[in-house]
């Protein structure tokens, strides 16, 4: 078992008695997040609800700091231990953030197969803006195809933007009316749609992307 570095001390400490109590002791914070690595760590063969919860907040809180070997750290296995939309794509978001494209479509395929999900459609279209953002173009069209054949007008906005960014303007505003008819109050679908009734598609390079 390798112990990762920052939680070492935590390790030691927790090893021979009961962790989690310790941690409700602790406010939140880099050491919590610590204590909390290190008894993942310890390899539980799973964790309760409340344990799951101190996890999840331990990651999120410490990928909005920055602290993303930290987040790496408490993400990992609580994704191996819960796979789910929650775990899966927190962990997926670190790993983009360090600029691991191809651990980040490693754990959205994971994702995918194998696993009920509660939202397929928005996990697809999720890979697909994770892929777009690493400059796979077809690959996220792949995958956003996949979306939209489950239904999401995300996907089906993002595939027009796309298609309105190459000057595909009839494609594209069959790509927005898609959306509009999904969702009629779309924002990203209702503002592409007004950009393709232009006729000049503007630059949209550097846009944020509809989660």
């Amino acid at each position: 078992m390798i112990i990762p570095s920052t939680s070492l001390t935590f390790f030691l400490a927790f090893a021979s008695s009961d962790g989690w109590e310790e941690v409700h002791t602790m406010d939140p914070g880099t050491a919590r997040g610590q204590a909390i690595a290190a008894l993942l760590a310890l390899g539980p063969d799973s964790l309760d609800q409340d344990q799951l919860k101190l996890a999840w907040e331990a990651g999120k809180r410490a990928a909005e700091g920055l602290e993303l070997d930290l987040a790496l750290q408490l993400q990992r296995p609580l994704f191996e231990l819960a796979p789910a939309e929650w775990s899966g794509i927190n962990l997926a978001i670190t790993l983009q953030r360090l600029g691991d494209w191809r651990a980040t479509d490693d754990v959205m395929g994971a994702l995918l197969n194998g696993h009920s999900l509660a939202d397929p459609a928005g996990t697809w279209s999720q890979r697909g803006i994770f892929a777009l953002g690493a400059g796979e173009h077809q690959l996220a069209r792949e995958y956003l195809g996949r979306a939209l054949c489950l239904g999401s007008a995300d996907a089906s906005a993002i595939l027009a933007r796309e298609d309105l960014a190459h000057n595909h303007i009839q494609s594209a505003r069959a790509g927005f009316r898609a959306a509009l008819a999904g969702n009629s109050e779309h924002p990203w679908a209702l503002r592409g749609w007004g950009l393709s009734l232009l006729g000049t598609p503007p630059v949209l390079t550097g846009e944020k992307q509809p989660n």
